[in-house]
């Protein structure tokens, strides 16, 4: 797992998807969260937050940001994905961005 450096403003979202998913993030939950959170953040915090959580190489996040809109995810899995963040906080983190 590479080291990677998570700025002081992206904690809170550091913090929320580890509650969301205190086990790892599978590969459906990964492509989920880059779909969910897209609209919120950046490509560059998307992709450094969701490093740190994956262990993925930040340019490997990166394309899969950018192809995340042409997949085919599974509504059972975004609806999971979605249920399992607004427990974890996610309309407050929507309103503090």
């Amino acid at each position: 797992m590479q080291n990677i450096y998570v700025p002081d403003y992206l904690k809170k979202t550091v913090i929320m998807i580890q509650t969301a998913f205190p086990e790892r993030v599978n590969k459906e939950q990964y492509f989920s969260l880059l779909y969910l959170l897209y609209d919120y953040m950046c490509d560059e915090n998307l992709a450094i937050v969701m490093s740190y959580i994956t262990g993925e190489k930040i340019a490997t996040v990166t394309n899969d940001i950018w192809g995340v809109n042409q997949r085919t995810i599974e509504s059972s899995y975004l609806l999971d994905t979605k249920n399992r963040l607004l427990k974890s906080g996610f309309a407050s983190w929507v309103n503090d961005i």
